[in-house]
């Protein structure tokens, strides 16, 4: 199954829906929704509705355009498939973990309080030109179910490439309280996946990203052929990969 339509079915799965969707009642959830007359602008951000039920963008601003190169009426037309292929690959492996820890911290939720929720986490995107851009994603269900399930999400997204050069991934969760002031209620950092590997392992990693060869990498680290080869082997099991190849992908080159 392609990436991009595992993580949707993943996506709609943690939110609580069932991938079989019911015709008539996803056309009439679709009609609930109508975009701005005035378009949304911002220097640096966008933002857009997604919905949770359809798995689908129903508007986007054209900032987006500005930020990352890609039109609205792209955005709006390939959806997810399209932001999934953009994310940093290192942010990607991350994603389902960021959701999951959304989603149960969103059902162990009073129904009627899920409205009051905020959620805030940072990724790398890929922009038109090849560039990635750090972007800080905030968003709010603005729309729930009667049975208490995500129905449209309103995000804002903002470019905070030259504020913050971290690399790793922060979720988190804010409430409204009732004095009117958002608290912080669930914080967690996500580790890039070659955090999890050790120094020698890392050096390996770099020297093979240089094009080196197993054997030379062993005449560099004045080791055998053997050790270097178990590196790789830890490495990739390490990494979740099937290859060295995807390794250095999934790292960032």
């Amino acid at each position: 199954m392609p990436q991009a339509t595992y993580l949707t079915d993943d996506l709609q799965l943690l939110a609580g829906y069932s991938r079989e969707l019911n015709e008539d009642s996803a056309s009439y959830e679709r009609l609930q929704w109508r975009a701005p007359h005035e378009p949304l602008k911002s220097l640096n951000g966008y933002s857009c509705i997604f919905n949770w039920r359809l798995m689908s963008y129903e508007f986007v601003s054209p900032s987006i355009q500005t930020v990352l190169g890609y039109s609205d009426e792209e955005f709006l037309d390939k959806g997810l498939k399209l932001f999934f292929q953009i994310i940093h690959p290192s942010d990607l492996e991350q994603f389902r973990d960021i959701h999951l820890c959304i989603f149960n911290y969103y059902y162990t939720v009073p129904a009627e309080e899920r409205q009051k929720l905020v959620f805030c986490y940072n990724f790398r995107a890929r922009t038109a030109e090849g560039s990635y851009r750090q972007i800080l994603r905030q968003s709010s269900f603005t729309d729930i179910s009667s049975d208490g399930k995500p129905g449209l999400e309103f995000i804002n997204a903002t470019d905070i490439t030259n504020f913050s050069p971290s690399e790793h991934l922060t979720l988190t969760i804010h409430t409204l309280s009732d004095s009117g002031r958002y608290v912080l209620c669930f914080e967690k950092e996500f580790s890039e996946p070659t955090s999890i590997l050790s120094q020698r392992e890392r050096e390996v990693m770099e020297l093979v990203k240089q094009g080196m060869t197993t054997r030379k990498i062993a005449e560099r680290l004045f080791v055998s052929v053997e050790t270097i080869k178990s590196h790789r082997k830890n490495i990739i099991a390490k990494m979740g990969v099937g290859n060295m190849a995807a390794a250095v992908n999934v790292a960032g080159k």
